[in-house]
């Protein structure tokens, strides 16, 4: 799961002075393994001076990684996969509230189930519209911006297992899952004789099941990368070919 707790902005036009409506979501990242059970708790804290108002909407992430990845809301889909309650709230100033991911259906047991929770502030009275960043300096009124988060949702199967097998080729590296389950390349470096190293990545890169990655690397260094899996890592070192 590419998989990162990721910050959207959603920003607003209003003839006010500049308001920030602050949140903050924990865990950044839903990995259910079988023995979680089906239930996941997340807390929403509201940071700001004012009452926040936030709704959240679950989607699946079909076919992850690849080209055709679609989301599917499930807001609007009758017995979804998972659902979210409650799924709108309102956070007064410095508090926190809880919200519930119910996972209604058993784990897969040949591959993982990929959703994502999107936590979005929700404005009152404005109109919503996208800006650019620079335009945003050049608007002659006030801009509301709220800053929202999709939480990474990923339900394990049953015996989950995470493999990642290498093909180098001059330059290139290409880096593909054969197991059933998503992992994330944690470390990628280039390594000369005497052992100085250098990180290649800077931002760890996640392989769903049967997904790869392809990568340039110097021709005449070891490369060595680790991978992560449910709190598992492994370590891969690629001789010079």
């Amino acid at each position: 799961m590419i998989i990162l707790l990721r910050m959207f902005m959603l920003v607003s036009i209003c003839f006010a002075s500049h308001v920030y409506a602050a949140i903050e979501v924990s865990p950044a990242l839903i990995d259910q393994l079988v023995e979680d059970g089906l239930q996941r708790n997340i807390e929403i804290y509201n940071t700001s001076d004012t009452n926040a108002y936030v709704k959240i909407v679950p989607f699946q992430v079909k076919n992850p990684g690849r080209k055709d990845q679609e989301l599917v809301n499930l807001s609007e889909v009758r017995g979804a996969n998972i659902i979210v309650t409650p799924n709108r709230l309102l956070i007064e100033a410095g508090m926190s509230v809880f919200a519930q991911i119910i996972f209604r259906d058993k784990p897969l047991k040949d591959r993982d189930r990929v959703f994502r929770v999107e936590v979005i502030p929700v404005s009152g009275g404005y109109e919503r519209v996208l800006i650019s960043p620079d335009d945003a300096g050049k608007l002659n009124m006030a801009v509301k911006v709220l800053v929202g988060y999709a939480l990474p949702v990923m339900q394990r199967p049953e015996a989950p297992k995470a493999e990642i097998i290498y093909k180098r080729d001059g330059d290139k590296i290409t880096l593909t899952n054969i197991g059933n389950t998503a992992t994330s390349v944690s470390s990628f470096r280039a390594c000369d004789i005497e052992n100085v190293c250098e990180d290649l990545i800077k931002l760890y890169r996640v392989l769903y099941a049967g997904g790869e990655a392809v990568f340039e690397v110097p021709k005449n260094k070891v490369i060595e990368y680790s991978y992560s899996t449910a709190g598992r890592s492994k370590t891969i070192e690629v001789p010079v070919s």
